[in-house]
């Protein structure tokens, strides 16, 4: 696998947010968005999230063999 500095960094920042979040994607998402809003804050950055049309995405169920 190539590997960069950068690559690097963002591996270890993602597993610190999954160890601070407790491997619970939720607290993860939070923890990612303060980041975003403080950096956007402290820096000027202005960030867009994605627009997801149709509402939310359920969540995938498993089909019962018959």
């Amino acid at each position: 696998m190539i590997t960069t500095p950068l690559l690097d960094e963002k591996d270890k920042v993602q597993k610190k947010l999954e160890a601070d979040a407790h491997h619970n994607v939720s607290e993860y998402f939070e923890l990612a968005h303060r980041i975003v809003a403080d950096v956007s804050s402290k820096y000027g950055y202005r960030f867009k999230y994605g627009n997801l049309r149709g509402g939310e995405i359920e969540p995938v169920q498993k089909h019962k063999s018959a």
